[in-house]
């Protein structure tokens, strides 16, 4: 007769961890003279950045899987007597990613929202404005590094009691006469599913991130305009600008079976 092999008994393990996620301060200019826009697409863009490791939010613990928004917002104003029209383009290491148009009304301030989605230390990325009347101006910059579809080494393709246990609201710009038009939640995943929008602080019984979305997701920049841009015209508001909710501390009960 065939011998029975038991099937071993595998334990699972919990792992317990919180996580602490630090942004870098918005970098923000305001020039002191406003700056006509060219009347056609210049050769060389007003904003230009080279990535680097400092640019990045601190997550701790370090070892985790994690992909990078980039949110560049530019700011101006039509000073003609008539509508206009600013024209916008987003590139990344010397390629086009997005290019768009807004309309922007007499003596109305306008705030291009740029997106990058994925970037790395290392990346070059820029953002350069046209317009149909060198009437229209630009005089703010300023720029931020979200994180979005987190996951640590240890709840990756495990089942995890999750609580976010505090959130912002980011980026929070302070020169010129901001605004803020739209503020937008981070998304939950498990199975690599939205499964809810998130703006308090919450409980999950049992996420399961997986390779795609893992744990979290932030909305501008990721789950919408992903590599893209919003234009904002406001009579009253430069910068007026758009918001992520994001997590700043996690707290993770893992349970593994090995």
């Amino acid at each position: 007769m065939p011998v029975k092999v038991p099937i071993p008994y595998i334990p699972a393990v919990k792992i317990e961890q919180t996580v602490r996620i630090i942004l870098v301060a918005p970098i923000e200019d305001l020039q002191s003279t406003p700056t006509p826009l060219p009347t056609s697409e210049p050769q060389t863009s007003q904003w230009t950045k080279s990535l680097s490791s400092t640019d990045l939010p601190t997550i701790i613990p370090s070892t985790n899987y994690v992909r990078y928004v980039a949110l560049v917002f530019l700011a101006g104003k039509n000073t003609d007597a008539a509508s206009q029209t600013v024209y916008w383009r987003m590139i990344k290491n010397g390629n086009s990613v997005a290019s768009g148009s807004a309309s922007v009304a007499a003596n109305n301030y306008y705030t291009v929202n740029a997106r990058f989605y994925d970037v790395y230390p290392t990346d070059v990325i820029e953002v350069r404005l046209w317009a149909t009347s060198s009437n229209v101006n630009w005089d703010y910059s300023a720029f931020q590094i979200h994180p979005t579809r987190f996951a640590t080494n240890e709840s990756f393709n495990s089942h995890c009691y999750t609580e976010f246990l505090e959130l912002i609201l980011q980026p929070v710009l302070t020169k010129g006469t901001p605004g803020v038009g739209y503020t937008q939640p981070f998304y939950v995943c498990s199975m690599d599913y939205n499964i809810t929008s998130v703006s308090s602080t919450s409980v999950f019984e049992c996420l399961f991130p997986k390779i795609v979305n893992r744990i979290f997701k932030i909305h501008y920049g990721d789950y919408a305009s992903q590599n893209s841009a919003s234009v904002n015209v406001s009579s009253s508001y430069r910068p007026y600008y758009t918001q992520n909710y994001l997590p700043t501390e996690i707290y993770l009960k893992v349970f593994k079976t090995w």
